[in-house]
């Protein structure tokens, strides 16, 4: 079994597969992350918004 980078928490392969790196390295998993994070990258180490306020400005949304 895989062990996520960010927390320690222990990982499927399946997990390691779906949301790892290409190399099947978890850096953040649902112990310390959210489902939407870990849908945009997070998991593989990708840089993501880190608040909704962000992703809201970012699509010229009201961020307040």
């Amino acid at each position: 079994m895989a062990r996520c980078q960010g927390c320690g928490s222990f990982v499927t392969s399946d997990f390691a597969r779906v949301f790892g790196d290409q190399d099947n390295v978890v850096h953040r998993c649902l112990d310390c992350d959210s489902f939407r994070r870990l849908n945009q990258g997070s998991g593989a180490g990708q840089p993501v918004s880190d608040t909704i306020h962000e992703e809201a400005a970012a699509d010229g949304g009201d961020a307040a």
